[in-house]
C-alpha cells in the first residue's frame, strides 16, 4: 500500500467518524445564580437557572433556559 492509498483510507475513516458526530452547538450551559435583598434586608440566593451564552458578532449572548429537557439537549451538544 502506497503512502496515497494510506492517506486516503485515513482521510475516509476520519469522515466517517466526523458524519457520526451527533449535533454541535456553540457555546456553553451553566447555572446562574441571583442574589436578591428581601423587605427585611437580608440576602437571598436564588436559583440555579440554566444560562446559555454564546458569541454573536463579537459580543456575548447569554439566554435562560426554563425547559428542563431543553437544558439537557444543550448540554449534550
Amino acid at each position: 500500500m502506497t503512502q496515497l492509498e494510506r492517506l486516503r483510507a485515513r482521510r475516509n475513516e476520519i469522515l466517517k467518524e466526523i458524519t457520526a458526530l451527533e449535533q454541535m452547538r456553540r457555546g456553553s450551559v451553566v447555572e446562574q445564580f441571583v442574589k436578591t435583598v428581601k423587605a427585611d434586608g437580608s440576602i437571598v440566593r436564588r436559583g440555579p437557572y440554566a444560562l446559555y451564552s454564546y458569541k454573536e458578532k463579537k459580543k456575548t449572548v447569554s439566554r435562560r433556559v426554563s425547559d428542563p429537557e431543553l437544558v439537557k439537549v444543550y448540554r449534550r451538544q
